[in-house]
C-alpha cells in the first residue's frame, strides 16, 4: 500500500513494496505543514545569522550612525559611532577550528571483539584510513567545516552520507580487427558467410572464428541490413553499454570510411562514499519532534543542479525523462521558499548585509535563481517481506503535484546503521534538535552590551580629540540656538565667560573592565580559552566539545564503512588492504 494522509499525520510505519508509488501529495503536505510550524525557529535562525554577521537595520559601511539610514534623528549626534562587534562570529570560528583540528588529527582505530578478529580489525582500520585520510579528506574537510559552523550558528546541523558513482569521458578507438575479435569472442554467435558462388550469406553458418578471413565490417553491415541487426547491436552494446544505437551505427560508418573509428565514450568510475553538510530549515526539513535522526519517519533534503547535470541524471541515475523535462519546462527556482515566512514573522523586516557585492549577490539570487532545486526525500518503511527499508523519492512540488511525474520512487538499495543522516548538535539541554541553541542565541545580550561599550568609548575618544567649543549663546545662530554636543560642535557658555573648549567626562577604567568581564563570561559559557578562567575548567569544557564532535563524526565513519561493505569493488578493496579475505 502507498503512503496515505492518515499515516503521514501519525508518522506511523508504512509498507512500500517495489511496485508501489509514494503518495506525493501527502509528502508535500507534511513538508509544508512542518515548515509553517517552524516559523518561530526560522525567526530565531535569522536573528542568529544577523548576529554572527553583525548586521542590523540602518547600518553603514563606515561604522557610523546616519539619520538617512535610520529614518530618524540619531543619538547622540549625527555620525556617532555604530561599530560592528563580532563576539559571536569569533566564538563560532574558534569552536569550529577546535573541532576540525581534532578531527584531522584524530587516529582511526578499529578494535577487535575477539582474538580471531585481530587481522580483520587491522584491515578495516587500513581501509578507513584510506577513506577518511586520503580519498574523502578534502570532502570531509569542506563539509565538516560547514557542519560545525552551522551547528554553532543555528544549534544543530545534519550530515548526509550516501554513495555516488562518478562519470568521466574517455576516448576509444575501434578497428576492423578489433571488431572481428569482438564478434569472435561472443560465445555461440554465428553469422552467414560467403557460399561457393561468392554471395555473402548463401553458405552455411559457422562460428565467427572460422571466418576471420571474411571482412568483419562486411559481415557486420550485412547483419545490420538483415533481420539480425538486433543481434549485432546486442554484441556492440555489451562492449559499449553507454552508447546509443544511433551512435553505434555511426561508429560502423566511420569504420568503413576511415578504416578505424575514434569516438567519445562515457566511462563509469569506481563508486565512492560522499558526505554533504546540511543547513537545518534551508537544506533539509524533518519533523520537529525528532530527537535523533534514526527516528525520523521522513527527511526531505533540498538538492540543486544545473540544466546539464539535470539532463544527465536520466542516464547516470535512472531518473524519469518526463520529470526532467517537466523541471526544465518549469524553470529554475526554489522548492523551499522561506523569504515571505521570515519577513512576516521577523521584527526586522529590512535585512541589511554589508553593502556592495554581498547585497548585490543576495538580491540577484533571491529574484533570479539559476539553479534547479528539487526534493530528495528519504522515507523509513518496510519492504514486501516486512524488513526495515528506506524509500527514495525525488520530486518537485509543482512538477510532481496532482499525479505528475517524479524523478525516482524506489526502495533504496543500500543499508546503514540508523539512517543516512547524522545530527551534529551543539548542546544536549533540550530533546528536539530544533530546540538546541546556537552560539549567537546564548551570547546575544553580551554582544549587544559590548557594542554599547565600544560605541561609548569611540564617542568619548571623538570628543577628546575634537572637543566642542564653548561660545556665547548669541553665536549659536547657525544651530538655531541649540547646543550641538558633537566633535567640533559649539555649546553655549555662561555669560561673561571666555571662549573655551568643553571638557568631556573624565576617562576611567570601568568600561574596559566591563568589556573584559563580557569576554570572560562568553568564554566561560562556550568553552573558549581565557587567561582569567581556571585552566582545568577550560580543558574539561574543550575536551567535552571535542569528544562530542568526534563521537558524532564516528557515526559518519560507520556509515561510510557500511557503504564500502556493500558497494566497493573487491578488487579496489584488495588494492587498499592487500590480498586475502575481505574483512567483512
Amino acid at each position: 500500500m502507498g503512503l496515505g494522509p492518515e499515516m503521514m499525520k501519525t508518522d506511523s510505519v508504512h509498507e512500500l513494496t517495489a511496485g508501489d508509488r509514494t503518495n506525493v501529495g501527502a509528502l508535500l503536505s507534511a513538508i509544508e505543514t512542518e515548515t509553517g510550524d517552524m516559523g518561530a525557529w526560522f525567526t530565531q535562525a535569522r536573528t542568529s545569522e544577523e548576529l554572527v554577521w553583525a548586521t542590523w537595520d540602518g547600518q553603514s559601511e563606515d561604522g557610523r550612525k546616519w539619520g538617512k539610514n535610520y529614518g530618524r534623528e540619531v543619538f547622540p549626534w549625527e555620525g556617532c559611532s555604530d561599530q560592528r562587534v563580532r563576539l559571536a562570529d569569533a566564538a563560532v570560528d574558534e569552536l569550529a577550528q577546535l573541532q576540525m583540528t581534532a578531527l584531522t588529527g584524530a587516529q582511526i582505530l578499529a578494535t577487535a571483539q575477539e582474538a580471531s578478529d585481530v587481522d580483520a580489525a587491522g584491515r578495516v582500520q587500513t581501509l578507513m584510513n584510506y577513506e577518511l585520510k586520503q580519498r574523502l579528506r578534502p570532502e570531509l574537510w569542506r563539509e565538516g567545516n560547514y557542519a560545525v559552523q552551522w551547528a554553532g550558528i543555528f544549534g544543530h546541523s545534519l550530515i548526509h552520507t550516501g554513495w555516488e558513482t562518478p562519470w568521466t569521458t574517455g576516448r576509444e578507438v575501434l578497428t576492423e580487427e578489433g571488431l572481428a575479435e569482438l564478434l569472435a569472442a561472443v560465445s555461440g554467435f554465428r553469422f552467414p558467410v560467403s557460399g561457393s558462388d561468392g554471395v555473402p550469406g548463401s553458405g552455411d553458418e559457422a562460428l565467427a572464428v572460422a571466418v576471420l578471413e571474411e571482412s568483419a565490417l562486411d559481415v557486420a553491415e550485412g547483419l545490420l541490413e538483415s533481420d539480425r541487426s538486433g543481434e549485432l547491436m546486442a554484441v556492440l552494446r555489451e562492449r559499449y553499454p553507454t552508447l546509443s544505437e544511433r551512435r553505434l551505427k555511426g561508429i560502423l560508418r566511420d569504420l568503413r570510411r576511415q578504416g578505424e573509428a575514434e569516438f567519445r565514450l562515457p566511462v563509469k568510475l569506481p563508486g565512492k562514499p560522499c558526505v554533504r553538510a546540511l543547513t537545518p530549515g534551508v537544506d533539509v526539513v524533518y519533523p520537529a519532534w525528532v530527537d535523533c535522526m534514526k527516528d525520523a519517519p521522513w527527511v526531505a533534503m533540498v538538492c540543486r543542479a544545473g540544466e546539464a547535470e539535470l539532463r544527465a541524471k536520466v542516464q547516470t541515475e535512472g531518473w524519469s525523462p518526463d520529470f526532467v523535462e517537466g523541471m526544465i519546462k518549469h524553470g529554475p527556482g526554489r522548492v523551499l521558499d522561506l523569504g515571505a515566512l521570515v519577513k512576516n514573522l521577523s521584527a526586522q523586516v529590512n535585512r541589511v548585509f554589508n553593502r556592495g557585492a554581498r547585497e548585490t549577490w543576495r538580491t540577484k539570487v533571491e529574484t533570479n535563481p539559476t539553479a534547479y532545486e528539487y526534493f530528495h526525500i528519504f522515507l523509513q518503511t518496510v519492504d514486501e517481506d516486512g524488513f526495515p527499508a528506506t524509500q527514495e523519492v525525488v520530486l518537485h512540488p509543482e512538477v510532481s503535484k496532482e499525479g505528475g511525474p517524479v524523478g525516482l520512487d524506489r526502495l533504496l538499495d543500500y543499508w546503514m546503521p540508523g539512517s543516512c543522516f547524522t545530527e551534529i548538535r551543539r548542546e544536549f539541554k533540550t530533546s528536539g534538535l530544533w530546540e538546541t541553541r546556537g552560539v549567537p542565541e546564548v551570547i546575544e545580550s553580551e554582544q549587544w552590551v559590548r557594542k554599547g561599550i565600544t560605541d561609548s568609548l569611540m564617542d568619548r575618544t571623538a570628543l577628546l580629540t575634537r572637543p566642542p567649543l564653548k561660545v556665547n549663546p548669541r553665536r549659536l545662530v547657525s544651530n538655531k540656538g541649540r547646543a550641538d554636543v558633537r566633535p567640533g560642535g559649539k555649546v553655549p557658555n555662561s555669560p561673561g565667560d571666555d571662549t573655551d573648549w568643553m571638557k568631556p567626562p573624565q576617562m576611567d577604567d570601568l568600561p574596559l573592565a566591563m568589556d573584559r568581564q563580557i569576554e570572560r563570561r562568553a568564554a566561560n559559557l562556550l568553552g573558549l580559552a581565557d587567561a582569567e578562567l581556571p585552566s582545568p575548567k577550560v580543558q574539561m569544557h574543550q575536551q567535552w566539545i571535542v569528544t562530542n564532535f568526534l563521537t558524532q563524526m564516528r557515526e559518519v565513519a560507520l556509515k561510510i564503512l557500511a557503504l564500502d561493505q556493500q558497494f566497493m569493488d573487491p578488487l579496489q578493496v584488495s588494492r587498499v588492504i592487500g590480498a586475502g579475505p575481505l574483512p567483512y
